[in-house]
């Protein structure tokens, strides 16, 4: 007896309609709520006189340079890959027929800030609060930006 498969006739959606329902059905912030590392803030350093002042004998102090501040960077435990951005936009398409025909994987997601251990971006993965650029690339059309933006989650959740 010969077996036959059957499968189910499925159309494939062309570029611009896939890059047309992202853009309808995607909104242009995907957020995330991941959970804070807490470091522990060291003790601030005594006040130093910055600019002209006079010192106790009566002499004016050198003038010195206000301290530069770094940036300030919380991040989070574990991170938020472009598989997750990837399984975030899978499931609001899903909501709808034709969305969840949709065919994206992580390679199609593109972090557009500047990878930086200090600021918590890497290639792939994002490692700390703050909003982000990325675009979602569909062979054939442009770009689809977006923006993903991750808060802080109470422990407890």
């Amino acid at each position: 007896m010969e077996e036959m498969a059957i499968g189910v006739p499925t159309k494939l959606l062309t570029p611009k309609r896939t890059s047309e329902i992202i853009e309808a059905q995607v909104p242009s912030d995907i957020i995330f709520y991941r959970v804070p590392i807490a470091i522990p803030e060291p003790e601030p350093a005594p006040p130093e006189p910055v600019g002209n002042s006079i010192n106790a004998i009566g002499g004016e102090a050198p003038l010195r340079k206000a301290p530069e501040l770094e940036p300030s960077v919380t991040r989070i435990f574990g991170s938020v890959s472009t598989a997750d951005i990837v399984e975030s936009i899978k499931a609001v398409l899903s909501a709808s027929e034709e969305g969840a025909r949709v065919v994206l994987a992580p390679e199609d997601i593109n972090i557009n800030e500047k990878e930086s251990e200090d600021l918590g971006v890497e290639a792939d993965r994002l490692k700390a609060l703050g909003e982000y650029t990325i675009e979602i690339r569909v062979k054939g059309v442009d770009p689809l930006p977006r923006r993903v933006v991750i808060k802080a989650q109470e422990a407890d959740r």
